[in-house]
C-alpha cells in the first residue's frame, strides 16, 4: 500500500470510526453491540513493505488531528501493556490532559489470545481486565490491578500495521 493510498484508507476508516461510535452511544453502548456485528469498532491494517512510511502515515495522521501517537509492537510486548496504554488514554481524554490518542499495533498479525482479547473489549467499546504491577508496600512482590473503562471513547483510535515482502 502506498503511502497516499494508506492516508485515503486512514482518512475513511477514522471517519467511519466516528459514525460507529456515535451508533454505539445511540443505541445503548455495550448492552446492543455484541448482538450487533455491524456496531462493532474495526481496526483499520495498512500493510506495505519495510520502509514504505506506514508508521509515518500513522504519525503524520496523528499530529494534523492533533491526536497523541504511540506506538506498539504485539510480537514482544505484553497484552497488559497495550491494556493500560488505552486506560492511560481514557484517563488522560476524561481529564483533558489530550485531545484524543492514535495507538499504531505494530505486527498485528501477531497478536496473541490476550491481544484479541483486548482488541475484542476494543470493539465493544469498553475495557475490564486486570494487569500485574509491582506493589510497593510490599517490594520484589506484584499484585492485580483491575482495569476498567465502562465506555472507551471515540478519540482513542486503533491502527494495526503490517509488514510484507
Amino acid at each position: 500500500m502506498s503511502f497516499a493510498k494508506a492516508r485515503a484508507y486512514l482518512d475513511k476508516a477514522y471517519e467511519a470510526h466516528g459514525q460507529l461510535v456515535f451508533m454505539q452511544e445511540t443505541c445503548g453502548r455495550v448492552e446492543v453491540i455484541g448482538e450487533r456485528p455491524e456496531m462493532r469498532r474495526r481496526v483499520p491494517v495498512i500493510s506495505g513493505p519495510m520502509g514504505v512510511g506506514k508508521t509515518s502515515c500513522v504519525r503524520e495522521f496523528a499530529a494534523e488531528r492533533g491526536l497523541k501517537f504511540v506506538a506498539i509492537d504485539c510480537s514482544f510486548t505484553p497484552a497488559s501493556h497495550f491494556a493500560a496504554l488505552i486506560n492511560n488514554a481514557c484517563v488522560e481524554i476524561s481529564q483533558g490532559a489530550t485531545g484524543g490518542c492514535v495507538i499504531l499495533i505494530e505486527n498485528f498479525s501477531e497478536a496473541d489470545d490476550e491481544w484479541k482479547k483486548i482488541l475484542e473489549q476494543y470493539a465493544r467499546g469498553r475495557l475490564d481486565t486486570n494487569i500485574m504491577v509491582a506493589d510497593e508496600s510490599r517490594p520484589g512482590r506484584m499484585r492485580p490491578l483491575d482495569l476498567r473503562q465502562e465506555w472507551i471513547p471515540e478519540e482513542i483510535f486503533i491502527v494495526g500495521e503490517e509488514t510484507t515482502r
